[in-house]
């Protein structure tokens, strides 16, 4: 099956359930309920998957704090950062990119490289670990740009020091990150979502099966059949995380709420 736009996803659902045609998701009450459908599908689907189209490069989104010149913050749409770089250039006259892997720290392997530091020592100042705590103090280095990197509390990252005859505080465009994001989703007859080829199929059964339990009140066993069937034949995909659960949970339950029922959560999965 090629990749679908929204729009045929819905016609190939209203179809299957005998509804009217629409030549727009937005034509009925009940083709754009369907799309909805067919996005916290898809959001269902690719929670326990890693999808390799939804790996990217990023930047850190930098704070311009000066009571933290040591902290960034991680992009709220970023789920996992597998590693970082930052542009360790010498002194604010060279021109040259300089671009160079920080190492990762444990938190308290980092509080002991942080706590093992001279306060009193002019190299030294303290870094406050977020707006809302004033009662614990980090000791970063502010003559030379960053080594290591952590993080305490899953939004900010923690570096070792930064060169203030550089720059006042870490910079985002000095940053190369590389990890996973949340896709984007688009409301609109033309969206592709953004996954597998051999993935479609599974999200069209799936939402199927859904639209027939959420809309019509009914269990249709040949729809629900081909989500199964769907999902057994990806777990033999190479980029795979479906488990024999995926089977119960990509169709409607009686009995118990249907997580595609639910609005889909953050996810917030960045690597440690």
């Amino acid at each position: 099956m090629p990749k679908r736009t929204l729009i045929d996803m819905v016609q190939n659902i209203m179809s299957s359930m005998d509804s009217d045609t629409v030549n727009s998701i937005t034509d009925t009450t009940e083709s754009s309920a369907i799309a909805d459908i067919v996005e916290t599908t898809y959001y269902d689907l690719i929670t326990n998957r890693v999808i390799p189209e939804h790996k990217e490069i990023f930047e850190l989104d930098a704070l311009g704090d000066a009571t933290r010149p040591a902290m960034m913050e991680v992009p709220s749409t970023v789920e996992t950062i597998e590693w970082i770089k930052y542009d360790r250039r010498q002194s604010s006259t060279d021109t040259r990119l300089r671009f160079e892997t920080l190492l990762y720290k444990t938190p308290d392997a980092m509080l002991d490289l942080l706590n093992s530091r001279d306060s009193t020592d002019t190299t030294t100042v303290v870094n406050m670990p977020s707006k809302n705590t004033t009662s614990v103090d980090l000791l970063v280095k502010n003559n030379v740009n960053p080594t290591y990197w952590t993080m305490f509390d899953d939004r900010y990252i923690v570096f070792d020091s930064y060169d203030s005859a550089i720059d006042s505080t870490l910079q985002q465009s000095k940053t190369q990150c590389y990890g996973l994001k949340e896709p984007s989703w688009t409301k609109s007859d033309t969206f592709v979502p953004d996954l597998d080829l051999d993935l479609f199929p599974l999200l069209l059964s799936a939402s199927k099966s859904v639209s027939f339990a959420t809309l019509k009140s009914a269990n249709n066993p040949a729809v629900n059949a081909a989500a199964r069937a769907h999902v057994i034949r990806t777990q033999g995909a190479k980029y795979k995380s479906t488990t024999a659960d995926d089977i119960e949970r990509l169709t409607p339950s009686f009995g118990r709420r249907s997580t595609f029922g639910e609005t889909r959560s953050n996810r917030s999965r960045r690597s440690q």
